[in-house]
């Protein structure tokens, strides 16, 4: 019996083909595509001018605690009143900025047109306020308004600049997997 057994010649089975499933096709051997370098850069932007604002909003409140700590508690607490709504703006602008900066490196948002125009729409306030202090002859404030509109347009046009890739990039992400938006 033994010798029936090697007699035969061994059947090998074929190996079976590979489903063709189209909704995982891909999924495994295609690799995300890379984050748009242009959106990242504004979003790093969007982030320092945020925190930037913040750090300035902070130095301005505790100055005018300061010098109101020297006068007395009576102008103290005017001086804090007379603070409160330009505080209130520029603490509202700082978190926005810095959300907006998160939101874009992360890649969360839809499309960035309205980020780019709102950046850029924001430089006009600080450009006007660049012309008046040169205009003065305050050249450190008017370097510091300066910084700022640079940092505002060059976030606002890298992200107009990058619009299409990051919308690609969005796409392909997207396609790689369906629970992404």
């Amino acid at each position: 019996m033994s010798e029936d057994i090697q007699k035969e010649p061994v059947r090998r089975r074929k190996p079976e083909p590979l489903i063709d499933d189209s909704d995982d096709q891909g999924l495994v051997n295609r690799k995300e595509p890379p984050y748009p370098a242009m959106a990242m850069a504004a979003g790093v932007l969007w982030i320092i001018f945020g925190s930037l604002a913040g750090l300035s909003l902070a130095m301005i409140v505790l100055s005018a605690f300061i010098a109101a700590a020297n006068r007395g508690a009576r102008v103290g607490v005017e001086a804090a009143s007379d603070l409160s709504c330009p505080a209130t703006i520029s603490f509202l602008i700082a978190v926005v900025f810095i959300c907006m900066g998160i939101q874009s490196v992360r890649g969360m948002v839809g499309d960035r047109l309205r980020y780019g125009l709102g950046s850029i729409f924001f430089a006009f306030l600080p450009f006007l306020m660049l012309i008046y202090s040169a205009s003065r002859g305050e050249f450190i404030e008017a370097g510091i308004e300066g910084l700022i509109v640079a940092i505002l347009l060059a976030a606002g046009i890298l992200a107009l600049a990058g619009r299409s890739q990051y919308k690609l990039w969005r796409k392909a992400r997207s396609a790689h997997n369906p629970f992404r938006k």
